[in-house]
């Protein structure tokens, strides 16, 4: 968008090189971005045990609402699991680091 409306006004622009950090702890995802999937998850959850319960079993229902609790759960686990095995990485890694030798 920036060169398109240089183009029409007539400026140049200028190049800026940004740092860019490739580290395990720029990378980890917020847990709490993935609280709505397991709010998600647990009433779907909830529904398909109602219903079991209650005996309003509907096949396609049922059926989707499995997938969704299965989806839901599944794609919070991943990051959730993913984000704690990047934090004991890292902290594996700082303890494994050498402490400098005194002169």
């Amino acid at each position: 968008m920036m060169a398109f409306f240089s183009a029409l006004t007539g400026k140049k622009l200028t190049f800026k090189v940004t740092p860019k950090r490739r580290t395990l702890a720029a990378n980890r995802t917020p847990v709490m971005l993935f609280v709505p999937h397991f709010v998600l998850g647990t009433i779907t959850l909830l529904d398909f045990m109602l219903g079991i319960e209650v005996h309003r079993e509907s096949p396609i229902l049922m059926f989707w609402a499995a997938v969704n609790t299965a989806l839901m759960y599944g794609i919070a686990f991943s990051a959730v699991s993913g984000t704690l095995l990047d934090s004991v990485t890292i902290r594996l890694r700082r303890k494994s680091v050498p402490e400098p030798a005194e002169l």
